[in-house]
């Protein structure tokens, strides 16, 4: 049976790494606990003294500038992405990332000064953070008598050995999705299109809808799929389309809770002609395969890239209609990669892969 794999996303929603990109709208609220710090939440670091000067993504060189912030009633309203950081767990503390500027802060042990970097790669950049009394403090594990304070008479963030204004918190929540997708693909057989799509997590999941529509605008509900209720594993769905009236279909995928609250998954396109390059299995573990459905012939590039926007990439020669085992997804760590595909710098396939 002839097969081939589109992955043509025309729309689709879900979360990777947890949650998107903070946009520059949403309440943030004053926190004096460690507990509420948390990896799905967005934080804006404040001096603790008169919270009116919070950490922004500017770097000058050794130091990290301040942008002038008016907190009311223990809130901050609509801050600028520039002051937006996240803080996760990483190892055994926590790493400060500002996902406008991809950049970490780090601590090299040179003076007060601050860094800021690509990646986390050692203790310099992750952080030790208690509260003490009024105030949190963010010591560096590699050097842990050296913490992030902010400095009032040369305004500026950089780490000392606690002369100056320790840090206030303030935290935006990231809503949670009901299901989180990390895969919808569409499939052409002979006599069918299969849809499949793959959770991460559910909460109140009842089931799925699945509408057809041939000019993408009109749609009509042609099945149901029973979802999983709560759930933390990885759970797969697909469904069979037998109905192949015509070249081009697009499929819309809704989710439903128990309650009947709708929730938008995605918008898939297949046009059953489209000569492509389909991968397997995914997710996978250190074996990934690629066939090339296609009049494909050379060289090809296959470009890996991480959720932090680090790439690898991999040179290969194909025949027309042949299949190729990667030697490159073997040596990269467990995650979520958009896969590039380019024939003589042209990119000709775009595909989220997951390594096990």
């Amino acid at each position: 049976m002839k097969k081939t794999t589109l992955l043509l996303l025309v729309t689709i929603t879900f979360s990777w790494q947890g949650y998107g990109q903070y946009t520059g709208n949403g309440t943030f609220t004053k926190i004096t606990d460690v507990a509420d710090i948390v990896d799905n939440a967005y934080y804006v670091i404040i001096d603790e003294t008169t919270e009116s000067f919070a950490m922004s993504n500017l770097h000058s060189g050794t130091y990290l500038d301040e942008t002038n912030v008016t907190p009311s009633s223990n809130t901050l309203t609509d801050p600028a992405s520039s002051i937006v950081w996240e803080i996760k767990t990483n190892g055994t503390g926590k790493s400060i990332f500002n996902a406008v500027t991809e950049k970490y802060a780090s601590y090299t042990g040179s003076s007060n000064n601050i860094q800021v970097v690509d990646a986390v790669s050692s203790d310099n950049q992750r952080w030790d953070i208690t509260f003490v009394i009024d105030e949190f403090q963010f010591n560096n594990i590699a050097i842990p008598s050296r913490r992030l304070q902010y400095n009032s008479g040369a305004p500026r963030f950089v780490c000392y050995t606690g002369s100056q204004r320790d840090i206030a918190i303030y935290k935006m929540p990231v809503s949670t999705l009901p299901v989180e997708l990390i895969g919808l693909a569409g499939h052409t057989y002979e006599k069918k299109n299969e849809l499949t799509w793959t959770t991460v997590s559910e909460i109140n999941n009842d089931y799925f809808t699945i509408e057809k529509s041939i000019d993408g605008m009109h749609y009509n509900k042609i099945a149901s799929v029973q979802g999983n209720g709560n759930s933390t594993s990885m759970i797969a769905y697909s469904f069979s389309d037998f109905e192949i009236n015509t070249t081009l279909v697009y499929y819309k995928l809704t989710q439903v809770d128990f309650n009947g609250a709708k929730e938008d998954v995605g918008t898939l396109k297949i046009k059953r002609e489209v000569n492509t390059v389909s991968s397997y299995p995914n997710p996978a573990n250190n074996d990934l395969n690629f066939t090339f459905n296609a009049t494909y012939n050379g060289a090809i590039i296959i470009e890996y890239i991480d959720i932090q926007g680090k790439s690898i990439s991999e040179n290969v020669t194909i025949n027309e209609n042949s299949s190729f085992k990667s030697t490159v997804f073997q040596t990269l760590s467990s995650g979520i990669y958009f896969t590039r595909i380019s024939e003589n710098g042209t990119v000709i396939q775009s595909m989220k892969i997951v390594k096990l």
